[in-house]
């Protein structure tokens, strides 16, 4: 018979210090962005704070294998890598607050703060989209250097390279994440995106008979071709 595995036997306790703002695997590094503006990066326990944002607070951050990158309240775009190497990547007209961050596999990232939307490729040079409202999600494309942008009334579909207006599919309400479909049976790698619109609370003038489940919810807006 078989020893039973506990979970609890193989969990480790971090003490952060501050609120957690977002949490990402930097390959086999663990790294939590936390709201005093450092950054903890935990790996075969051994424990290191790096002062990403001093003089602020992260407000959003996204990884990958190799980097984690945070966005704070002093405008400043910030990569820390897995050795804990720092270095500022991009800053905000005006040390805007940073709403939303994406990463692309090459090296690039995009970043919103208000209706403004910066991608930077690899090479730094730095393209911007004005967004319809506040741009509150972005998303690389799996292929090829495309960003799709979720704001209010629905999302744009935008090539920073191209000298050409980006492509608006509307759907009217408030969209505050979005993300490209994976591939799946029904969806295939690429070609849809998807939405997340918040929970609507109910009014107070609603009685209090049940009402139809309204929450954050995903939902395919469109089927994308050619990316």
């Amino acid at each position: 018979m078989s020893t039973p595995v506990f979970l609890m036997d193989h969990v480790a306790k971090i003490e952060t210090g501050a609120h957690v703002t977002a949490v990402h695997w930097v390959g086999s590094t663990l790294a939590l962005a936390l709201s005093d503006g450092n950054v903890v990066l935990e790996r075969e326990g051994e424990v290191a704070r790096i002062a990403a944002h001093p003089e602020g607070s992260i407000l959003v951050a996204a990884g990958d294998a190799d980097r984690l990158v945070t966005g704070g309240d002093d405008g400043r775009i910030v990569e820390i890598r897995r050795d804990g190497a720092i270095s500022e990547k991009a800053v905000a007209k005006g040390t805007a607050w940073i709403d939303a961050l994406a990463l692309h596999r090459d090296g690039s990232l995009a970043f919103s703060a208000g209706r403004r939307v910066v991608a930077r490729d690899a090479k730094g040079h730095e393209s911007i989209f004005e967004a319809p409202s506040t741009a509150r999600g972005l998303a690389f494309a799996p292929k090829g250097y495309r960003l799709v942008v979720a704001h209010y009334n629905g999302v744009s579909l935008w090539y920073p390279n191209l000298d050409a207006a980006p492509e608006v599919i509307s759907w009217k309400g408030s969209h505050i994440d979005v993300s490209w479909s994976v591939n799946r049976p029904r969806f295939p790698g690429g070609r849809w995106v998807w939405v997340r619109r918040p929970r609507l609370a109910p009014r107070p003038e609603q009685s209090s008979a049940p009402q139809p489940r309204r929450e954050a919810r995903c939902r395919s807006v469109r089927a994308i071709g050619g990316c």
